[in-house]
């Protein structure tokens, strides 16, 4: 205990447990005394995030991936996915035309981890082959549930029959609690 010699002072706690030590700090005034609070380290930042009754605990910052995408979590129940999916022939619907664009078939992303409420999804739609005109295409998505999208289409934006394999760059933002 660290006491200032008037009406302030500081407390702190060390645990010793299972793997790396945990300090605790709480301070007194003429209120009486803060709640304790954990400080954190290096060794306490990246790791399993958590939570009890609304309250974090655990570490700060969790990272993970499978074979749906890559996944981070923040300790405050941010968590953002991220995912690049082949969508195969672009051609693979429609005629090219403006009323039945070329398109290609309907996918859906199962999120590397489940939010606990259908989460903003936003994307892009790339490919490498063919010239400027036959890559000028749009994505289409849907936040479909907490733990995957709905329907994912790119459509081809110009009447170009040249067919490309685009990939679906996305990224779902949500909480996990």
């Amino acid at each position: 205990m660290i006491y200032d010699g008037s009406t302030r002072c500081v407390q702190d706690y060390t645990l010793y447990g299972n793997g790396a030590p945990r300090k605790f700090v709480r301070s007194n005034a003429a209120t009486g005394w803060s709640p304790w609070r954990e400080l954190y380290s290096s060794g306490s930042l990246l790791g399993s995030v958590s939570q009890s009754g609304g309250v974090p605990d655990g570490a700060v910052i969790e990272r993970g991936s499978n074979a749906n995408g890559a996944y981070t979590r923040w300790a405050d129940g941010t968590q953002i996915c991220t995912h690049s999916l082949n969508l195969g022939s672009l051609i693979q619907g429609g005629s090219g035309t403006r009323s039945a664009p070329y398109l290609t078939a309907t996918t859906n992303w199962t999120y590397p981890a489940a939010f606990s409420a259908i989460p903003a999804l936003s994307g892009i739609v790339t490919a490498t082959t063919g010239n400027a005109y036959d890559r000028a295409n749009f994505l289409i998505a849907q936040s479909g549930s907490a733990t995957a999208s709905g329907n994912i289409n790119a459509i081809r934006a110009t009447d170009s029959a040249v067919d490309i394999s685009p990939t679906a760059n996305l990224t779902a933002i949500g909480h996990w609690f």
